[in-house]
């Protein structure tokens, strides 16, 4: 659970450049290899930039959306 932790906090307020985020990943691995064998780096690093894609997908369609219950100033 820490591992999945230490994962988390260093993609915090971090770039979404896939190039970024999978050195990030990494780094991280690497200092909790142990922990995280079970979990494939390059099965977390499709799945976390997956999950960038989703939520720019999902940004966008709120912005496109001008019914939305908050104003979103564009």
């Amino acid at each position: 659970e820490a591992a999945i932790a230490d994962l988390e906090s260093s993609l915090r307020w971090h770039s979404a450049d896939p190039e970024a985020v999978a050195a990030t990943l990494a780094h991280a691995y690497a200092g909790r290899a142990d922990d995280l064998t079970a979990l494939p780096l390059d099965s977390l690093t499709t799945a976390v930039q997956q999950a960038i894609r989703r939520a720019r997908l999902a940004e966008s369609a709120a912005r496109a959306d001008p019914y939305g219950c908050f104003v979103n100033p564009a």
